[in-house]
């Protein structure tokens, strides 16, 4: 996620576009940018649920990375995975 953008607003548009293959409306790029703050709050509170969700069933954690923003991360993907437009 480094790559793609600095702010969680350019990777959640960035991974809402490979789900979908268009463009976010603003409303759909907030909720996804409010999901990822709230769920990283949370994740930095609970290091240990971080880790779990980061990791498993994937494995260990590259190298640099922190767990509860890769946790925050998951919760986004799986939201966009589950939208009626991507099915």
């Amino acid at each position: 996620m480094t790559v793609v953008g600095k702010t969680p607003g350019d990777k959640a548009s960035h991974g809402f576009r490979l789900c979908l293959s268009r463009a976010p409306f603003k409303t759909e790029l907030n909720s996804l940018v409010a999901l990822y703050e709230k769920s990283l709050k949370r994740f930095q509170a609970e290091p240990a649920k971080a880790l779990d969700v980061a990791t498993k069933p994937i494995g260990e954690l590259p190298k640099h990375t922190d767990a509860a923003e890769l946790a925050a991360w998951t919760m986004v993907v799986n939201q966009l995975m589950n939208l009626d437009e991507v099915l």
